[in-house]
């Protein structure tokens, strides 16, 4: 055996991942670093390598549980080598680093649509996980940890030193108790398990064990909010153990701004997930890949942060909480599912956002994995079924259940019309051996009355069931269905053809267009050579006889294709007697032969090419002692293309797609019917786009109420493409049609637009003033309109961001419809419209469309203000407020450029405190200077929704400002709050000179932290009490 040695010198290496604003020089970065003198080694034999370490005064510092590798520390230059050149060592590798990934910036639950996923009862009750980080604040008040371990050196307990665990455990899991903050899933069995110290970084020993423990504890999913650079055989073995154990592993895919995942989230066990902002895009340091799977918000996330504190921090660390959460949710709703199946659900409901480099499956989304159908085993959706008034044929609509395969490879006459006292024949080719097959008849409104019955004997792969169902003049009008069931066959589908018995029409000049099969007069002689070739067409099917009075030699027909295809030719002769088959095209007046045998019944592929004439001759089998017999050889043919898409001529075998599909099939006959079924899992709108020159129709969940004339057509589009309106969880049916040829049919994925339809004045949308509303233009064409009144009267601003890359229009018009302003965006994300003098209890309206005719995945938002802003004009140092300490202010950002300046004088010398709580939909910039233009305090990321406290140090006498603005250019849907105060900090301290107690007195924020420590001086617990 050929030993592996990774060839990784001591000091060479750094598999940390490096926060996005992290001051590492590049010559840093680059390098690699590892756990100096720490070593994963694989010995053949363990006792042996024991005996080898123990020579060089070296033991095995951790031996895992399930891993092969032991980790061996301390190790000098002189004691690898001796490693590498030992024939019981199978490989070696450094106990790599890991470390954490955070940065700062800010976002939101809502984002992934976890709050609706709670409403809808998913909380993740019941379900264990397990955080793999730097521990979990024990005593914080917003989480309830359910147990763990520490495998760090020197850090016994699971309590967190960083902070790091914490804000992720935050994210996940903090409580639902009406104060602080929610975390995605508030109630699952939450598990602290210390990989990484208080510096924040950890080894892959560590990590190894930490997997290990998940496993042998039962963990359902682990959440691994950090990453390593460097590849590990030891790692991908750890990581395969656990997730075979049924433990669903999610990992960081790392914060370097590359285009490679970073480990253990590139294993392929393991679910990579990236990070997006809070408009979705992608964010600039999560590194991409092909290997990327979902991504979450990961920009400026605020969470958890030691004593029951709160922060901000951005990272793919901060993206993975949010998929271990919705995680759990998904098998809280579904206990029985394995973590393949967990994970192929978040996978399936993901939102997509566009290149898969970026953005992997897409956006993890709570709402979706916790509605609508559920994935079977193999990742397939099973679509709810309706059954008939007698309820037993659930299993018709899409031809099969969802965890069953067709075993047949062609058909024949899957959908018919008849007339009484006439027959319908049918045919399928086999793909496998079956033990027998039975067929029956039976009224699609009544199919516990059996009509007929047949009961074949075993047959071999390749051959052609046929079946003859021969009506009578009693036979009722209506719909039949003949189903063959192969009989002793587990996860084997029926197939189904369905027959329609009509009275009305006549069959001589009716039968071919309304049936699809043709009846070729036998005397019509002479048809004997290529010349005399009747043209037969594809997809039909024909029926006639050589016949014996005048006899026959032979009947030749002829047709072409548009294009190269595999076609599927069926013959059967009904009386059993054998005939010479043969299709041939002429080539420079050469017979180039396809397909020659001597056989009374087949079913077989055959290639054949576009443009190019077909001849199909048919002779009688003089062997068979056709001239002896009295009576005509009657017999049937029919060549059509081999449609992919063959088992789907009804609504009752439709073939079930997904959204952002692309189907390939054929039309194979000038009356082939291909139906085809999808479920939105959301409410909006979705595209679906066939090849020019078929014909497209979309259906309701009834399969007859037709929706196609309700959708938004693209004038622009080549070929039939439709923007059509869907709701959450409905089933729908699509139908392509047209003359032979081959298609591409594309489902689009839904864009949800949840306010359509809203294109008229008498469909708008009424809003509320001062709130936000978020939609798309979900068609080239869609105009969306609201209406909304005021309260007070005066002047009105109207704020439209719009998503990059697009021109929208924004329109202002009053009760009677007209216009009084309309403004475009043109390159800007935002549009402001200042209504003037608008009247109060007045209706109004605002339209939004697209001036370039594209739709958009991305949202809009607007935003109707009723501002009375009572500070200004206060925009510069000159105009400022003056404020007294010690006194609670409101006010309001009233445009994209207000910016609100306030000044105070300090009456003594010492700390002051200024407190800002910052409305959810804002980021506020603050900054504090002196009068001399000193500046003592400033912010960029006064985050949404939160109070900011801001510690500044003054002089008695001394005139202070600050400016407060918003960075995203947003004005304020509701008022912001700040006052400033005097502030004190006191500590005490034991006789070892240890932090006992920290009292702080600032602003809206009074509180205490009490210490406690056990006997050798370690950090038992911290305490916090609001004052």
């Amino acid at each position: 055996m050929k030993k592996v040695v990774s060839r990784v010198l001591l000091g060479a290496l750094t598999l940390s991942l490096l926060a996005p604003q992290s001051i590492t020089s590049a010559s840093e970065v680059k390098q690699k670093s590892v756990s100096m003198g720490n070593y994963l080694v694989q010995f053949k034999d363990v006792e042996n390598g024991k005996v080898g370490l123990a020579k060089r005064n070296k033991k095995i510092a951790k031996a895992f549980t399930h891993n092969s590798f032991v980790a061996v520390q301390d190790l000098s230059i002189e004691d690898l080598e001796a490693l590498q050149a030992d024939d019981n060592v199978a490989f070696v590798e450094p106990d790599f680093k890991i470390q954490s990934t955070e940065e700062q910036v800010p976002l939101n639950l809502e984002q992934v649509q976890a709050p609706k996923a709670s409403a809808a009862g998913w909380t993740g009750t019941g379900v264990k996980v397990a955080i793999l980080d730097t521990g979990i604040d024990t005593e914080s008040a917003e989480l309830k940890i359910a147990g763990g371990a520490s495998f760090v050196a020197g850090e016994v307990t699971t309590d967190d030193l960083n902070g790091h665990g914490t804000h992720v455990a935050g994210i996940l899991a903090a409580q639902h108790d009406d104060q602080g903050l929610v975390g995605v899933a508030p109630n699952v069995e939450l598990y602290a398990v210390k990989v990484m110290n208080g510096q924040g970084a950890g080894t892959y020993s560590q990590l190894i064990s930490g997997l290990e423990w998940a496993a042998d504890n039962h963990m359902d999913i682990v959440s691994m909010s950090l990453a390593g650079r460097e590849d590990s055989l030891a790692l991908k073995e750890a990581v395969d153990i656990a997730a075979k154990s049924g433990v669903l592993l999610v990992s960081a895919a790392g914060n370097d701004g590359e285009s490679d995942i970073s480990y253990p989230a590139k294993y392929a066990s393991v679910i990579a997930v990236g990070a997006v902002d809070a408009n979705n895009q992608h964010a600039v340091f999560s590194n991409t890949g092909v290997k990327l799977e979902l991504v979450a918000p990961g920009v400026g996330i605020e969470s958890l942060s030691l004593a029951d504190g709160y922060v901000s921090k951005s990272g793919t660390s901060m993206a993975v909480p949010h998929v271990a959460g919705v995680a759990a949710l998904v098998k809280q709703q579904n206990p029985t599912y394995t973590a393949q199946q967990v994970r192929d659900r978040l996978d399936m409901t993901a939102t997509a956002l566009g290149d898969s480099l970026q953005f992997g499956k897409g956006l993890v989304n709570a709402e979706a994995a916790t509605s609508g159908t559920a994935p079977t085993s193999d990742g397939l959706i099973k679509e709810p079924t309706t059954g008939t008034e007698d309820g037993d044929n659930a299993d018709y609509k899409g031809g099969k259940k969802a965890n069953e395969k067709h075993i047949s490879s062609a058909h024949v006459n899957r959908r018919q019309t008849i007339m009484p006292s006439e027959s319908a024949s049918v045919a399928l080719k086999l793909t496998k051996p079956v033990q027998g097959v039975e067929i029956t008849v039976a009224s699609i409104n009544n199919s516990k009355k059996v009509l007929d019955t047949v009961e074949l004997t075993a047959q071999k792969a390749g051959d052609v069931v046929p079946y003859t169902w021969r009506t009578s003049a009693d036979t009722k009008e209506g719909t039949y269905l003949i189903r063959m069931h192969y009989l002793n066959e587990k996860n084997v589908a029926d197939d189904l053809f369905s027959v329609t018995v009509e009275k009305t029409g006549d069959k001589s000049t009716q039968q071919f267009e309304r049936v699809n099969v043709a009846f070729v007069d036998p005397t019509s002689e002479p048809n004997d050579t290529p010349s005399q070739a009747q043209t037969i067409d594809l997809g039909a099917f024909y029926m006639t006889a050589l016949t014996r009075n005048p006899l026959e030699y032979a009947d030749m027909y002829k047709f072409t294709v548009p294009y190269d295809m595999n076609a599927f030719f069926y013959f059967s002769n009904w009386g059993g007697r054998s005939n010479f088959v043969r299709i041939y095209s002429i080539e420079n007046g050469v017979k180039k032969g396809i397909y020659t045998q001597n056989f009374s019944e087949i079913g077989q592929d055959i290639p054949l090419k576009a443009n190019t004439v077909y001849y199909l001759d048919v002779e009688p089998d003089f062997e068979g002692c056709l001239i002896c017999d009295s009576t005509d050889s009657e017999y049937e043919f029919q060549i059509s293309p081999s449609d992919p898409q063959q088992y789907n001529d009804s609504i009752y075998y439709a073939t079930q797609i997904a959204l952002d599909s692309l189907q390939q099939a054929d039309v194979s006959s000038s009356t082939d019917s291909d139906y085809y079924s999808f479920t939105s899992n959301t409410t909006g709108q979705v595209n679906v786009n066939v090849t020019a020159g078929t014909t497209l129709q979309v259906f309701g969940s009834d399969g007859q109420t037709e929706l196609t004339n309700n959708a938004s057509v693209n004038p622009n589009s080549v070929g039939n493409n439709v923007y059509l309106p869907v709701s959450a969880n409905t089933n729908y049916f699509i139908l392509v049609k047209g003359p032979v040829m081959n298609y591409s049919l594309t489902l689009g994925k839904v864009n949800p637009d949840t306010f359509e339809l809203n294109d008229t004045f008498d469909s708008a949308r009424n809003i509320t003033v001062n709130t936000f509303v978020q939609s798309f233009v979900s068609t080239p064409k869609d105009v969306d309109t609201y209406s909304f009144t005021f309260t007070t009267p005066g002047d009105k601003v109207i704020v439209l961001n719009v998503p990059d890359g697009q021109d929208y229009g924004v329109e202002l018009l009053s009760s009677n419809r007209t216009s009084i302003t309309k403004l475009s965006s043109g390159a800007s994300n935002e549009v402001h419209i200042i209504g003037k003098s608008l009247l109060a209890n007045t209706t109004y309206y605002v339209r939004v469309s697209s001036n370039n005719d594209k739709n958009s995945v991305l949202p809009y938002t607007l935003q109707v203000n009723d501002y009375a802003d009572t500070f200004e004009p206060n925009d510069d140092i000159s105009r400022a407020v003056v404020i007294q300490p010690s006194t609670f202010y409101q006010s309001q950002l009233s445009s994209a450029t207000d910016s609100d300046i306030y000044s105070f004088t300090a009456t003594k010398t010492g700390k002051y405190h200024l407190s800002i709580r910052t409305p959810q939909a804002n980021t506020f910039s603050v900054i504090v200077a002196s009068s001399a233009g000193v500046n003592v305090a400033s912010t960029t990321q006064a985050l949404k929704g939160y109070q900011h406290e801001f510690e500044m140090n003054c002089v008695a006498g001394v005139v202070y400002g600050f400016q407060i603005k918003d960075v995203n250019g947003y004005t304020t849907a509701v008022p912001y709050a700040f006052e400033v105060t005097e502030s004190s900090g006191l500590y005490t301290y034991d006789g070892a000179n240890r932090l006992l107690t920290y009292t702080v007195h600032r602003g809206l924020n009074n509180y205490r932290i009490d210490y406690t420590y056990d006997p050798n001086g370690n950090l038992l617990k911290k305490i916090r009490t609001n004052l």
